[in-house]
């Protein structure tokens, strides 16, 4: 991803954070390099409630990140494969 394309995940987040901004509880937007050949998907994520919590917070973006990865390892075994 370049940095223009990175840059407009960054502002369709905020607009996302002000279209909730009575109900925001958190947000997280991690953009991975491009490495190998194996472009980074970005991985992206917002609490809206009234009752925020932040270890539903930390769970919901490790649960992200650990899905990004897993789909990376399971891309990286099967380009291996052929």
């Amino acid at each position: 991803m370049n940095g223009k394309d990175a840059a407009q995940k960054f502002r369709e987040m905020a607009d996302r954070i002000e279209r909730n901004a009575e109900e925001f509880a958190g947000g997280f937007l991690l953009i991975p390099p491009d490495v190998e050949g194996m472009p980074g998907e970005p991985v992206d994520g917002l609490l809206v409630t009234t009752k925020p919590a932040i270890a539903s917070f930390w769970a919901a973006a490790q649960g992200q990140v650990d899905l990004a990865v897993a789909t990376l390892q399971d891309g990286t075994r099967q380009a291996g494969r052929r």
